[in-house]
């Protein structure tokens, strides 16, 4: 990865990973932003944060002062009905 410029690295890298679920246009625009957003908290369709983690994290161990550090907080949640009937 890093023989290459770091945007087409990330568009590498998403084409390995991601090319089942996006079209290459769509791979050539999150490449661009990848360096200044962290996508896997922003993107629109949710269902790719975790595999747009998977790659932010392997972007930032070639690059790591050029794409943003993957950070995750996990959160647990007991819930309890006020209302037993409902």
């Amino acid at each position: 990865l890093q023989g290459l410029e770091p945007e087409e690295a990330a568009y590498q890298v998403l084409k390995h990973d991601m090319g089942d679920v996006l079209r290459d246009g769509q791979m050539r625009n999150i490449a661009g932003e990848m360096q200044e957003e962290k996508l896997w908290e922003e993107y629109s369709n949710s269902a790719l944060h975790e595999r747009l983690f998977t790659v932010g994290g392997l972007l930032y161990t070639a690059f790591p002062a050029l794409f943003p550090k993957p950070d995750a907080v996990r959160v647990e949640l007991e819930v309890t009905a006020v209302n037993a009937a409902a």
